[in-house]
């Protein structure tokens, strides 16, 4: 059994100050600190058990409250900058985790250092999972996952994220990365940058469906990396024209003329599937489907282009592994090992927009693959299943469709599946409802009652969550002949887009 234990905090804002109530070994303890000074002390009291993983639920809500404690020109400088140094504390915040480093003078030149890392629970947490109400909830939360870990076999020493914490006990000098790749071939490294983030999330109606189709892959991603290549064990050359190759990255103008594309293009502040014409990187495999559904042309400039030696697989073992525990009985474990499968591709373009550092299996080149790969699978089901004109919206490795598609179930690892016919209600890509799947941080039932008993409002309030058709970013991604100004109209009809057209060159 893991030696590992589990301190919960809570955080919330009070009329003098911000209260911290803390949670370990059944036993909690609360502060109602003043200053941010008082609440460090509080957070880094040292503990007999020197293994203790400190926990909240979400770090955004935890140091939303925590922060108040700050002068407004410290907290900005957060934004931008994950270390920063205020009233004798080392604050270091990033999505992943929030340490806190205090100091205090003993005797003479000795120094006392107390620290404390804090991450965040909902990272972990079974689908659906509501927030724990309490510390205590929290803590025992916390002694779950630890649980699920050590039938896995992992004793972790943090808890960023689940693919964090297996991918810590990967030696990556074993694995191909961004750091054993040729020095003289780094510049496809750089065309693979501009691929490796693109994933195809778009809204083609809007509406109320009181039965939508859902589809989608069994492990999409872990499918797609169970069968990845290795960089380290490849020839790769840059050439001017088109080359005949296993894969590779090409630069030049793409026209796309059809409807419903997996080629995505970068508006600036988010991808689209538009129409028309652009300048960018693709990859190989792209522009062969463009062809071959003829669905556009493209003219290349130049591009790099990839041969693979061998039959190696260097993700292959880890993915099957996650995959059968996937099955366990114990369902925390199978939901870290799900989990674990699903975010190893987020390993592959791993980096700090804070300070510019990569992480240990950063390779742009195979995470453009995997994401490539994704759409062109999605995009293959549709035509495929002739579903162009039934499609409700595309989510990233699956699919809403206003029809039936008859599909072979199958629980193979990348496999099409049908996920049930269910309720759905569309205003917008990131504005997608089903039961069980919050959008915008609001559930379906909230969202459909509020729209029913107030079909004539144009603004939505739920908590600090709001939906508002005057303001709001809705069907930015398509073209919208008619769109819904309220809650009303969208539960009233279907209302149906084109693409974009782009037309940059």
């Amino acid at each position: 059994m893991s030696a590992r234990c589990i301190a919960g905090y809570t955080a919330t804002k009070e009329k003098d100050g911000v209260l911290i109530t803390r949670n370990y070994a059944g036993i909690d303890d609360s502060r109602l600190v003043k200053t941010f000074a008082e609440a460090s002390q509080f957070l880094t009291l040292e503990y007999p058990i020197p293994y203790t993983l400190h926990a909240v639920w979400s770090l955004g809500d935890f140091t939303d409250a925590l922060f108040a404690l700050l002068p407004a020109e410290i907290s900005e400088k957060l934004k931008s900058k994950p270390r920063v140094y205020y009233d004798g504390v080392k604050i270091y915040s990033t999505n992943r985790l929030l340490g806190l480093t205090t100091r205090s003078v003993l005797k003479g030149n000795f120094v006392d250092e107390l620290e404390v890392n804090i991450y965040q629970l909902n990272r972990w947490a079974l689908p659906y999972a509501d927030a724990p109400q309490s510390a205590g909830e929290l803590a025992r939360l916390g002694d779950s996952v630890i649980e699920g870990l050590d039938e896995l076999g992992i004793t972790p020493d943090y808890l960023t994220s689940p693919a964090g914490v297996f991918m810590g006990q990967q030696d990556p000098t074993q694995m191909p990365t961004w750091y054993n790749f040729r020095e003289d071939w780094m510049d496809a490294m750089d065309y693979a940058k501009e691929v490796m983030h693109k994933e195809w999330r778009s809204a083609y109606q809007v509406g109320w469906w009181s039965e939508a189709n859902h589809y989608d892959q069994n492990g999409a991603y872990p499918g797609i990396m169970a069968d990845l290549p290795s960089t380290t064990y490849c020839n790769c050359w840059h050439s001017k024209k088109a080359e005949k190759c296993n894969w590779g990255l090409v630069k030049g103008i793409v026209d796309v003329t059809a409807p419903v594309s997996p080629l995505v293009y970068h508006t600036g502040e988010r991808y689209i599937n538009p129409i028309g014409k652009w300048r960018d990187t693709f990859t190989t495999e792209e522009i062969n489907w463009l062809y071959a559904h003829k669905a556009g042309t493209f003219k290349l400039e130049d591009g790099w282009f990839f041969r693979w030696f061998g039959r190696e697989k260097p993700y292959a073992d880890m993915i099957r592994q996650l995959y059968q525990a996937r099955g366990s009985e114990n369902e925390m474990t199978a939901n870290i090992a799900r989990r674990i499968a699903q975010g190893i591709s987020g390993k592959l373009d791993q980096h700090n927009e804070k300070d510019g550092s990569k992480g240990d299996f950063y390779n742009p080149v195979l995470a453009a693959i995997t994401r490539s790969k994704c759409r062109l699978k999605v995009a293959d089901f549709i035509y495929s299943h002739n579903a162009l004109d039934n499609l409700i919206a595309v989510q990233v490795d699956g699919l809403l469709s206003d029809a039936p598609i008859d599909v072979v179930g199958s629980d193979a690892l990348g496999a099409w599946r049908f996920d049930g016919v269910d309720p759905a209600l569309v205003v917008s890509t990131r504005g997608i409802w089903r039961p069980g799947k919050k959008a915008l941080g609001i559930s379906l039932d909230e969202i459909r009652q509020a729209f029913e008993e107030y079909p004539q409002r144009k603004f939505y309030q739920f908590g600090n969550k709001y939906v508002d058709f005057d303001a709001g970013d809705y069907g930015g991604d398509r073209a919208f002949m008619q769109f819904p100004k309220t809650g009303g109209e969208v539960m009233s009809r279907v209302f149906k887009s084109n693409p974009l057209v782009i037309a940059e060159v």
